[in-house]
């Protein structure tokens, strides 16, 4: 250990008090960096979650201008071949085909508009949340002709029961005629969705070709990729599959580009709350080592009158708040490390279970998730914080000259 190591080391406790609490006001800041950073990738994940296993599916492949148009007549053709060649690529956990058509839904009692599924139940619950959803009656079966799920906001503002009938009244989209079939309500769902629950019916995947008269086709197919794949590289092989083909393979992101955008700010919202924290760190911490120095004017006079160097000075003032910011990083780290373990075993619930963020309801409490980060940058981040606060009054104690130094001590 050098000279000024050694006597940073018994600078910095003389006042140990003064000390322990500089320490702490450092430790605080990381433990609040730590915790948030934590609570971040513990939303993150959940929204991620949520988005794709709801029923969006890490990917989806439709024709080149479905989305942009939600024409059904721009559809996947030759799908059962699309699906078996997606299932191939490394990382697919299960695809799912869909045919989607919007059309007027309607009982005795009154009609509403809305979005017209065909799903293959066995594919779809590899892929979705559809038998999690189930709230009564029994899920569709893959032959089933005339059973349909719906809702059950859409239940109630048709106002049936299981086993009720429903008429779908759709446009075919290669013949542009009205097409009309009776359905008997089997089960109702509840996503948790805004839009699903409202507006959304389920029908077999033969009975939604059969409706559109597009055997073969599908408007939209649905990949769920295994949880321990890069998702990244899952999607990217999967375009590279199907490069050169007429169909449009999307990850999620793309998707739903609203939560992404979200998500992908929080990394920036970390960031600003470590400038907010630097800033009142770094207030305290030169607040404490202006204090330090006054109180050593006199001893400071005396080393330079003795033939001390100003930049000895200078590097003796910044090892102090290097110390500082080790042990307050220490600190932090336990108290950090604490708070995390706490939230990943127990979650944060936000608010009372009806929280909603893009048209989600949020019942689920965020987890605080751990990361490398975490016990690396971010403490050599609030180190380095500490330095740099103490650079001021490190430039102040090196200006100092001894009669100077010593006339304020007296």
């Amino acid at each position: 250990m050098g000279s000024n190591t050694k006597l940073a080391l018994r600078n910095i406790f003389r006042n140990k008090r003064r000390t322990f609490l500089t320490c702490l006001l450092v430790g605080s800041g990381l433990a609040i960096m730590m915790f948030v950073d934590g609570l971040m990738l513990g939303m993150k994940d959940m929204m991620i979650s949520k988005v794709t296993s709801t029923w969006l599916g890490e990917a989806e492949i439709h024709a080149p201008q479905f989305r942009r148009d939600m024409d059904a007549a721009f559809s996947v053709v030759g799908a059962d071949e699309v699906v078996r060649r997606a299932e191939q690529v490394p990382g697919v956990e299960a695809v799912a085909p869909r045919t989607l058509v919007t059309g007027m839904i309607s009982s005795s009692g009154n009609a509403t508009g809305g979005a017209i599924f065909g799903i293959d139940p066995q594919r779809e619950q590899n892929v979705s949340r559809i038998n999690e959803a189930l709230t009564a009656g029994h899920m569709i079966t893959a032959n089933a002709r005339q059973d349909i799920l719906i809702g059950y906001k859409m239940a109630d503002l048709l106002d049936v029961e299981i086993g009720d009938r429903i008429v779908l009244t759709a446009t075919e989209p290669l013949s542009g005629e009205i097409a009309q079939s009776l359905y008997f309500v089997s089960g109702f769902l509840r996503f948790n969705d805004r839009a699903m629950d409202s507006s959304t019916a389920f029908i077999s995947y033969a009975a939604g070709q059969k409706l559109l008269a597009m055997p073969g086709a599908a408007q939209e197919i649905a990949i769920s990729i295994h949880p321990s794949a890069d998702q990244d590289v899952v999607v990217a092989n999967l375009k590279e599959s199907f490069a050169g083909e007429n169909v449009e393979l999307l990850g999620w992101w793309e998707l739903a580009p609203d939560v992404a955008s979200i998500l992908a700010m929080q990394e920036f919202g970390l960031w600003i709350m470590a400038v907010i924290l630097f800033i009142l760190v770094s207030l305290g911490l030169i607040n404490t080592m202006f204090m330090s120095i006054f109180e050593r004017h006199y001893e400071f006079g005396v080393m330079l009158g003795l033939g001390t160097r100003s930049s000895k000075l200078f590097s003796l003032i910044c090892w102090e708040g290097a110390l500082i910011g080790v042990f307050g990083a220490l600190l932090g780290l336990g108290m950090g490390g604490l708070a995390n373990s706490w939230s990943a075993r127990y979650g944060i619930l936000f608010g009372k279970g009806t929280s909603e963020f893009a048209g989600l309801t949020l019942s689920e409490p965020v987890f605080n998730q751990f990361s490398v980060t975490q016990f690396t940058s971010l403490p050599a981040f609030v180190v380095v914080l500490t330095v740099l606060a103490c650079i001021i009054p490190a430039i102040h104690a090196a200006r100092l000259t001894p009669s100077s130094a010593m006339r304020r001590a007296i």
